[in-house]
């Protein structure tokens, strides 16, 4: 027996923490996989877009329709607050300190590959395109998948298994890790 699309699944119905765990990793290979394919036809800011968008965005919010869920639920997405945004953003900025020095340690730490600092430098875009899809890949469409496989399936669910303070950090040590750069990992683990 099917549930109406527009109900969330009750947490009973809830797919679990292991499985969600081992979806979202699948989630970023997709992503990684993409990328990876159409790198050599769109370029790199617009396959980093379109990865993400598919594998990120699209492709939970499609498996949430298929399970019966509203999307908006099963994500925990909700229309925030004046006062939430606020105080997100002021967070947000504060943080910013901390996590430079991190990522800064880090790299002191564990130094990037060599031909890495060039290698960012051949990625900045060099055509207004480039910054558009870049700027779109990077501050809307990147962080609002994040926030939806991480935040919205994997933490809400890693709660429920674990604990908030548990699931917390198993979630920012995944969220890390997928980065795929360990050079970086102070500083992704405190984002």
């Amino acid at each position: 027996m099917q549930r109406p699309p527009s109900s969330p699944l009750p947490p009973s119905r809830g797919l679990g923490f292991g499985r969600l765990f081992f979806l979202v990793l699948t989630l970023v290979l997709l992503e990684l996989s993409l990328h990876g394919l159409l790198l050599p036809l769109l370029g790199l800011h617009a396959a980093a877009l379109v990865g993400t968008a598919v594998a990120l965005v699209a492709f939970p919010w499609w498996m949430a329709r298929r399970l019966g869920a509203s999307p908006a639920a099963f994500f925990g997405l909700a229309r925030p607050t004046s006062s939430q945004v606020l105080w997100t953003v002021v967070a947000t900025l504060a943080s910013l300190p901390a996590v430079d020095r991190l990522t800064e340690w880090n790299l002191r730490l564990l130094p990037p590959p060599p031909g890495y600092q060039e290698a960012l430098a051949e990625a900045v875009p060099h055509d207004p395109l480039g910054w558009v899809l870049a700027a779109l890949g990077m501050v809307v469409v990147g962080p609002l998948g994040e926030e939806m496989v991480f935040r919205g399936m994997l933490q809400r669910s890693g709660r429920r298994a674990v604990g908030s303070k548990q699931a917390l950090l198993l979630v920012a040590v995944l969220f890390a890790a997928v980065h795929l750069r360990p050079y970086h990992l102070a500083g992704l683990l405190a984002v």
